[in-house]
């Protein structure tokens, strides 16, 4: 989903591959594979310019909705255990 986040938002490979730490090989690899798994190509490459097509497009909205799903509980859960920092402990109560 990061990747392509990444790869949508900066227009390239490359430039997404600075972004997420890692080499513009590898994302590449990853992005052959997803196209494969789903049988249709997610980006267009026009003069190394990378453009979504209507699947890409699909798939872009889906990746913003579970990342930032993914973001809330993140933050959610890090509220949840600065709560239970702050809770006297249990163990001193018996």
């Amino acid at each position: 989903m990061k990747l392509i986040a990444a790869v949508a938002e900066e227009g390239s490979v490359t430039r997404a591959g600075h972004r997420l730490h890692l080499t513009q090989s590898a994302l590449s690899h990853q992005l052959r594979d997803v196209e494969e798994k789903l049988g249709a190509p997610l980006f267009l490459r026009l003069n190394k310019k990378m453009v979504l097509t209507q699947a890409g497009e699909r798939l872009l909205s889906s990746a913003h909705a579970v990342l930032g799903e993914l973001k809330r509980a993140e933050e959610n859960i890090r509220q949840i255990a600065l709560a239970k920092e702050g809770l006297p402990s249990l163990e001193g109560s018996r």
